[in-house]
């Protein structure tokens, strides 16, 4: 960590949108178990990219490929990678206001231009309630607006430093199992798996399963797959019993926050990693 906190802050990336499960506090604790040496990085989870942007900032990832399912994530980190001063200058225009955020919200992604698209992605996601990504089963955003005094919709230097970071990296909108078939011996697969599904509150036909119990069985095997081929791999989970139990052959170490303790009766999260 020491190495990019001397990072000059202009300097420094960080993650750009707000994402359920992100890593960002717990990049301390994962520190000394990244691996030495690595061939391509691989991230079947993106997210909001917090071990990518921090392994990148540090020099330690030349090539790789990150994935999501996502597919309006994909398009606006395609967008901060490729046209990242066309991005800063549209959100420039756009108001924290109500009526601007529900208008925006109504419109369909699909028919506006690229950059539109990713603008409004990232705007709504700046400030909507708690960040939330939900849709409705027409696919249709609906998380209200949140209530914040003056949200950052657009950092431009984190965009900036984020775009210099993304080039030469492939971006993907797969499932993790296409992108894990990508990984070849001595390449590092980074491994976050949402913790469960995403449940909309008070309006019908708002769920969206994101990540279940067959998909983690699913992953549970392809990293036994990953192993045996020669991958690094690194996973953070939620500490529950059966996947310490499931992991048993494997080094699992918990999570701590330096200072921060744990809520009572609130699961934690643990890394598993097949590497020494």
């Amino acid at each position: 960590m020491e190495q990019f906190q001397s990072i000059p802050t202009h300097l420094r990336a960080e993650p750009f949108v707000k994402w359920a499960g992100g890593k960002k506090r717990l990049l301390p604790a994962f520190d000394s178990l990244l691996p030495t040496r690595f061939e391509s990085y691989i991230e079947p989870f993106l997210g909001g990219g917090a071990m990518f942007i921090y392994l990148a900032s540090i020099g330690r990832i030349s090539s790789g490929v990150l994935s999501d399912v996502n597919g309006e994530l994909i398009h606006l980190y395609r967008s901060v990678r490729d046209d990242v001063e066309r991005l800063i200058a549209e959100l420039e225009t756009y108001p924290y206001d109500h009526d601007f955020y529900y208008e925006l919200r109504s419109k369909d992604p699909h028919e506006l231009s690229d950059i539109a698209r990713a603008a409004r992605m990232l705007y709504l996601n700046r400030t909507c309630f708690n960040g939330l990504y939900r849709v409705n089963r027409q696919g249709q955003f609906n998380v209200p607006i949140g209530r914040y005094e003056s949200p950052v919709i657009c950092n431009a230097p984190v965009l900036r430093n984020v775009s210099r970071l993304l080039q030469g990296m492939e971006l993907q909108r797969w499932g993790f199992e296409t992108t894990i078939e990508l990984a070849r011996p001595g390449d590092f697969i980074y491994l976050d798996p949402p913790s469960g599904s995403l449940v909309a509150v008070g309006e019908e036909d708002d769920e969206e399963l994101v990540f279940d119990a067959a998909d983690d069985e699913r992953l549970f095997e392809l990293y036994q797959a990953l192993h045996k081929r020669g991958c690094k791999v690194l996973m953070s989970h939620k500490a529950t019993p059966a996947v310490r139990q499931r992991y048993s052959r494997f080094e699992v170490r918990d999570l701590r926050i330096a200072g921060v303790k744990r809520e009572r009766g609130r699961t934690g999260d643990i890394a598993i990693r097949n590497y020494f």
